[in-house]
């Protein structure tokens, strides 16, 4: 029979027990990092649809305006033409 010292295996287990542990936190670290870092690029998205949502509705706006204005341009011209008559 072979004999082995006492401390030898304990010794080793809690090496692997601390290798694993390490591992562990390691792994939940990297895992919470890339969830920010998911979180931090949606949100970025979601502000760039914001904004382009804001921009395309000025746009809608100043449109509406220049449309508005060509048509008091229309019937004032109109309304010119009519009077000299």
């Amino acid at each position: 029979m072979e004999s082995y010292e006492g401390g030898m295996g304990n010794g080793t287990n809690n090496v692997h027990d601390e290798d694993r542990v390490e591992e562990r936190q390691t792994t939940k670290m990297m895992t919470s990092k890339i969830k920010k870092e998911e979180e931090e690029e949606e949100e970025e998205e979601e502000e760039e649809e914001e904004e382009e949502e804001e921009e395309e509705e000025e746009e809608e706006e100043e449109e509406e305006e220049e449309e508005e204005e060509e048509e008091e341009e229309e019937e004032k011209s109109t309304q010119r033409v009519r009077g000299q008559n």
